[in-house]
């Protein structure tokens, strides 16, 4: 379970419950996923690239040092060769009465016995959940 942290904890629990649009339009939610093997569906594509920061604090960096200096997640996790996770800035908008989502993302693997910035090709590479949850940094602001 989620511990309180002054600095990045990915959190299991509570990940599908989330504060109304209106108190609160950004969240902020990752996914961790294992490298099953190449894919076999043959599909082609155009790959919207990963962004470096989400917002003034959750930047690739930060996040790509947190992972390799502790760890970070709420659950017992021993990472594996390209295990791939990414954090998403997701902020929701009502116009009227449509909802729609903007996104925003970052990736990480594990290659070589570290995090690295980056990740898999979801074209090339055939993926399996492992977890998903909330970002948390608990003494400082997640804002835009």
């Amino acid at each position: 379970m989620c511990q309180p942290s002054p600095k990045l904890q990915l959190c299991t629990c509570s990940n599908t419950i989330f504060p109304p649009i209106k108190k609160q339009p950004i969240r902020y939610v990752w996914n961790l996923k294992k490298y099953v093997g190449p894919s076999t569906l043959g599909m082609d594509g155009i790959c919207i690239e990963p962004q470096t920061k989400l917002n003034e604090i959750l930047s690739a960096e930060f996040v790509v040092q947190q992972l390799n200096e502790t760890n970070i997640f709420d659950f017992d996790y021993t990472p594996q060769k390209l295990d791939c996770l990414t954090i998403e800035r997701l902020e929701k908008k009502k116009r009227g009465k449509v909802v729609y989502s903007l996104s925003e993302f970052m990736k990480f693997q594990f290659i070589n016995q570290q995090w690295v910035i980056g990740g898999d090709d979801p074209f090339a590479d055939e993926m399996a959940m492992i977890e998903k949850g909330k970002v948390k940094l608990t003494s400082l602001q997640l804002k835009k």
